[in-house]
């Protein structure tokens, strides 16, 4: 499938080489001069990439970028100018044509070899979705039915879940609740063949409707799983690379699944500090029920296994009895907590 750019650019700019060089490499491009045809062609259009060239003084970088991403946040955008509120990356002249196609591929690349779990049946009347995503590079997943979905789920730990429910013959909304109630940290869109204006499906993330593009799928996929894209978070010896959900602790490398890895990084990011057990069900699982933590529990049990030399004597996750938990740097913050 053909890469599709939205350029935002005024038809004279001290840059402007820039469509030029995009049609050179064979990318499709679309071009907006002002702020309402660069919202309305990325509504309509859905391009993957929006390019923001805003060198000009008669275009308002700031106020169309936010305009923008207020509109269409799953797309990401590279703006030509100066850190702004919605932008993916800036990029401030003088720079090389390379050094933007090099950008363009890494953010258009940024979300392959991630695995996705496919839900649907052997006949739909949307039956192209399988073979699209693998030609985008994902690793996908098949799942059948409802216990062959959950199975996967429990065993594989996707980072995206496609519930293809357009098929009367499964139950998508039930599929998707059971799905949330087993493994509630993963993402999941649902594809209905009809869902009501602003319908709410316990467990789904997003919801499309078709018809639709398969230009308008991946965006929706990419905005999802672009978070954190790339970032590496490192404590001592303890390295945790977000976008692939890989921790090292030196010795061993291992993958963590959703929540694992959304409760690693708020204790990377805390170091020394003591998070209470409300505080942790409230960040991760957003919720103010405190009558079972048993599932934050079993979470901070496998973490440890997954980031400590010996799990039963941890040096990084440290319990803070009848409070909650502390995360140590070794040899930064001292403070023992028994």
């Amino acid at each position: 499938m053909t890469v599709s750019i939205l350029l935002v650019e005024k038809a004279k700019s001290p840059i402007d080489w820039i469509v030029q060089s995009l049609e050179k490499k064979k990318y499709e491009v679309s071009l907006a001069r002002n702020e309402r045809e660069a919202v309305e062609r990325a509504a309509s259009e859905t391009p993957d990439l929006i390019i923001l060239n805003a060198t000009s003084p008669k275009i308002a970088g700031r106020k169309i970028c936010q305009a923008l991403h207020e509109k269409v946040a799953e797309i990401p955008i590279i703006l030509i100018l100066e850190n702004v509120m919605g932008a993916t990356f800036i990029l401030t002249p003088p720079f090389t044509s390379r050094k933007l196609f090099d950008r363009i591929r890494s953010i258009l690349k940024s979300d392959e070899g991630k695995i996705l779990l496919l839900v649907e049946k052997v006949k739909s009347p949307i039956d192209w979705i399988h073979q699209s995503l693998e030609k985008k590079g994902y690793e996908v997943s098949l799942a059948r039915s409802e216990q062959e979905a959950v199975e996967r789920t429990a065993s594989e730990t996707p980072d995206l879940i496609i519930l293809n429910a357009t098929s009367s013959k499964i139950a998508g909304r039930k599929i998707c609740q059971a799905l949330h109630e087993k493994v509630a940290e993963i993402p999941i869109i649902l594809i209905m063949a009809k869902a009501k204006r602003d319908e709410d499906v316990m467990g789904a993330t997003f919801i499309l409707t078709p018809p639709f593009t398969s230009r308008k799928l991946f965006n929706r996929i990419r905005s999802i799983l672009r978070s954190d894209a790339g970032e590496t978070l490192q404590a001592g010896r303890l390295t945790l690379n977000l976008g692939t959900r890989r921790v090292n602790n030196g010795i061993k490398e291992r993958r963590l699944n959703p929540k694992e890895l959304e409760l690693l990084k708020v204790f990377m990011r805390s170091p020394g500090r003591v998070l209470s057990r409300k505080f942790l069900m409230k960040k991760i699982w957003k919720t103010d029920f405190m009558g079972d933590t048993g599932t934050l529990n079993v979470h901070i049990c496998r973490l440890r296994e997954k980031i400590e030399e010996n799990p039963r004597s941890p040096v990084y996750l440290r319990t803070v009895r009848g409070v909650g938990y502390r995360f140590e740097i070794p040899g930064e913050t001292d403070e023992e907590t028994k």
